[in-house]
């Protein structure tokens, strides 16, 4: 193939007049060159470069502003002339030169505004040396048909590109659809979990005034009193009702990515013991017999303490719901290879096969019936699950069957430093909050304590908060908003102000933030209660003034505890 600079000879027949302004006019170009040159018999291979150095120069052509392309056949070849801008052609044919060797192919400009190229004709025997001359009528009538052909297909792609048009317009309108959907279910879920918020607030108010109340009596309850029974059975129904607020928002926060791990380091088997201590009562109140076994000490983890201590809670109160009067609990914990292994093993009423799979999920329920009668929503296993995925994990249910009892074992990560029993260092209990009973210490009188000065707009839950600090020995004042709270809180007459955050006119933070303003405001206790208790909601607490963010219904033992720091 040569590209020529001077005048090619006389070409008497003009086959093709392309005009060059679009890319689909270079493609139109692109196929007419090829079919003519496969016409004229001229090899693939040769074709392909003609056709390719042609398109390269209609491309550059069109890019510039447009222009044209002419192909003539004689004896001598195929000769194709675009016409266009010189700089673009300049270019092409550079770029022609680079993508085939010298040895066939010179490039050259006519008149510094075309270039054209030139391919031979195929000789027709050795001992010829002229090129046979093509039959132009023939090859034109050839090229008629191939028109009309590529009119077919052209239409038929055309149809073609119609229906994946409309296909594309149905796909656009599909995916709206899914998006708004999304958007749909996002607000849902934004609203239920608002809802959850909000109901858990709504709940743990009137909880704490019954909490309160129930405490109260108890304190005024002789040991010989028949109705303390009554008071132990209302404040465990208490418990558990808080329990299933906080499983509800727990839930819910860890569908939020909103559960932040407090990891430190501990050790699994310091963990199971006060989980276990926790669940004795419970146990042994329903006859069952708890074994324990730790087969390997200590099991170091990175984790965080409450979480895991949440998991193993949850798994034993599963078995104790679910296994009859009576009935065996045992629990292992172990070491296997990198791992801690928890193993909480019942003789209760198994799990169906179909159902080991869906056990984890959120409301699951083996037996509705029996999880009313055992009182749960269906929300501790689900718990249990995501927990201990939050900490790289793995649980796992197996059971042989209904009636046949059933196991969990939960896999946790060991950590590579040793982790001392929470509390080992200096030989103290866990703190007493959350526990069945109180411990000593925190149940004892303290004679005269500290002023405390009660933030409350609700007049059941101030009246119920100021009898129990009365009854403890504490001298209590009391403010029913926002401002009356500011301006007792700094007066300087109290040493601790437990301020409720949803007050009218001032809220709790607003309070917080001008006691600490005040003169008397520095050296105070102040204590935030409030029925959330979301991460973000403490660390607001924080940020406002306070010292501690306690969740309603707050539990005595730890409000005395508390209590028992002001001034020190």
């Amino acid at each position: 193939m040569t590209v020529q600079a001077e005048d090619p000879p006389p070409m008497h027949h003009e086959i093709l007049q392309i005009g060059l302004s679009a890319p689909e006019d270079v493609l139109g170009a692109r196929v007419r060159v090829l079919a003519v040159a496969r016409r004229l018999g001229i090899e693939p291979e040769r074709r392909l470069r003609l056709a390719t150095a042609l398109s390269r120069a209609a491309a550059a052509v069109c890019a510039a502003g447009g222009g044209g392309l002419v192909v003539d056949v004689g004896a001598a070849g195929i000769a194709a002339t675009v016409r266009g801008p010189a700089d673009a052609l300049r270019e092409a044919a550079e770029a022609i030169r680079e993508r085939v060797s010298e040895a066939e192919l010179a490039a050259g400009l006519d008149g510094n505004s075309t270039l054209r190229v030139v391919e031979p004709l195929p000789r027709g025997t050795e001992s010829d040396r002229r090129p046979a001359a093509p039959d132009v009528p023939d090859l034109l009538a050839a090229l008629a048909e191939e028109d009309a052909e590529l009119v077919a297909l052209v239409e038929a792609m055309e149809a073609r590109d119609g229906d994946y048009a409309r296909l594309n317009r149905e796909l656009e309108e599909t995916n709206r659809g899914v998006v708004a959907l999304y958007a749909e279910l996002d607000e849902r879920d934004r609203r239920k979990n608002e809802f959850l918020a909000t109901l858990a607030h709504e709940l743990r108010n009137p909880m704490s005034i019954i909490g309160t109340a129930l405490h109260t009596l108890r304190m005024k309850a002789g040991p010989e009193d028949g109705g303390a029974r009554l008071l132990g059975v209302a404040e465990r129904q208490l418990r558990h009702l808080a329990r299933l607020v906080d499983d509800l928002l727990d839930v819910s926060r860890i569908d939020q990515d909103k559960i932040k791990l407090q990891r430190e380091a501990v050790d699994l088997v310091a963990v199971v013991e006060r989980a276990v201590d926790t669940r004795r009562a419970g146990l042994a109140e329903k006859g069952h017999e708890l074994a324990v076994e730790v087969r390997d000490r200590p099991l170091p983890l990175w984790a965080d303490p409450d979480r895991v201590e949440q998991v193993v809670d949850n798994l034993l109160s599963n078995a104790t719901k679910y296994t009859p009067e009576g009935g065996h609990v045992a629990v292992v914990a172990a070491r296997e290879g990198n791992e801690a292994v928890l193993t909480v093993t019942d003789d209760g009423i198994g799990i169906p096969p179909e159902m080991l799979d869906r056990v984890f999920q959120v409301f699951a329920q083996a037996d509705p019936s029996l999880e009313r009668s055992a009182g749960g929503l269906g929300l501790g296993l689900s718990l249990v699950d995501r927990l201990v995925a939050l900490h790289g994990g793995t649980v796992v249910a197996h059971s042989e069957g209904e009636g046949k009892g059933s196991r969990f074992t939960v896999r946790l990560p060991l950590s590579r430093q040793s982790a001392e029993p929470a509390g080992a260092a200096d030989g103290a209990e866990p703190p007493a909050a959350g526990r069945e009973g109180s411990g000593e210490g925190a149940g004892e009188r303290p004679g005269v304590g500290p002023a405390v000065l009660l933030v409350e707009d609700n007049a059941d839950a101030r009246e119920m908060m100021a009898l129990l600090l009365e009854g403890r020995g504490y001298r209590v004042g009391t403010a029913a908003d926002g401002r009356e709270g500011v301006e007792k809180a700094s007066s300087g007459e109290w040493d601790v102000a437990i301020v409720d955050i949803g007050l009218p006119e001032l809220d709790g933070y607003e309070v917080a933030r001008r006691v600490r303003g005040s003169d008397a405001g520095a050296g105070l206790l102040l204590i935030a209660l409030s029925g959330y208790g979301r991460p973000e909601d403490c660390e607001k607490s924080v940020e406002a003034g306070f010292d501690r963010h306690l969740v309603k219904p707050v539990e005595p033992d730890e409000l005395f505890q508390l209590l028992s720091t002001a001034g020190r």
